[in-house]
C-alpha cells in the first residue's frame, strides 16, 4: 500500500488541526455575536476569575505557530478579577488572533496586563508591529462585517464581539498607534461594580 513518511503525516495532522481551529473559532465567534445581539442584556455579572488562567486558556486558543510569536508581559500583579471568563477568553483570543494576521509573520505580539486606577480596572493591551489601521476602516473598525485586507478566513465579527463583550462588563475597547510601527489594541475591564 501507499506510504506516507511520519513527518509528512504529521504536517497533514497538524494542517488538519489548523483548519478544524479556524472552523471553530469562527463557530464561536457566530455564537458569541449572535447570543450578545439576541439575548437583549445590557451587561452581565462578573465572578472571580483567575488572571493568569484566562490569559493561558487565550493562549490555548491559538495554533503553537502563533503562540510562540506572543510574549506575555504582566506588569499587575493582580490575581483574580471579576468577568465572564468565558467572553473574556473569547475577546482576548479575537484581538490576538487579528494582531498575529496583521503583523509581519514571524513578529512579536505583546499581551501586556496591567492596571488603572482612574477608573479601577484591569487592562489588557495587544501590541503589534502591523502597519496599522488605515483611516478609513479607523471609524468602523468594531461594526460586525468589516474586516482589514488579509487572506485569512472569517466574517468580519470578531472586532464586533470584543466591542459587545467589553460593553457588556461596562468596559471599552479602543486602538492606538504603536511605536514605531503597529497597533496597541486596549481593552479596559473595570473592577469597581
Amino acid at each position: 500500500g501507499l506510504r506516507v513518511a511520519p513527518e509528512q503525516a504529521m504536517q497533514r495532522v497538524h494542517r488538519a488541526q489548523g483548519v478544524i481551529r479556524q472552523i471553530v473559532g469562527a463557530l464561536d465567534n457566530t455564537l458569541a455575536a449572535t447570543a450578545l445581539l439576541t439575548s437583549g442584556i445590557e451587561h452581565i455579572t462578573g465572578h472571580d476569575a483567575d488572571v493568569g488562567v484566562l490569559i493561558d486558556l487565550g493562549l490555548a486558543d491559538l495554533p503553537a505557530a502563533a503562540r510562540e510569536r506572543v510574549r506575555v508581559e504582566r506588569v499587575s500583579p493582580t490575581r483574580t478579577a471579576s468577568m465572564d471568563s468565558g467572553l473574556m477568553r473569547l475577546a482576548l483570543r479575537n484581538v490576538l488572533i487579528n494582531a498575529l494576521a496583521y503583523s509581519p509573520s514571524g513578529s512579536e505580539v505583546v499581551l501586556r496586563v496591567t492596571d488603572s486606577d482612574e477608573p479601577l480596572a484591569l487592562v489588557f493591551e495587544v501590541l503589534d508591529a502591523g502597519p496599522g489601521v488605515r483611516d478609513d476602516l479607523l471609524p468602523r473598525l468594531f461594526e460586525r462585517g468589516v474586516r482589514g485586507h488579509h487572506h485569512l478566513p472569517g466574517h468580519g465579527i470578531g472586532l464586533y464581539v470584543v466591542k459587545r463583550v467589553m460593553e457588556l462588563h461596562g468596559g471599552s475597547v479602543d486602538l492606538r498607534p504603536n511605536q514605531p510601527t503597529g497597533t496597541v489594541f486596549r481593552l479596559s475591564l473595570p473592577q469597581d461594580r
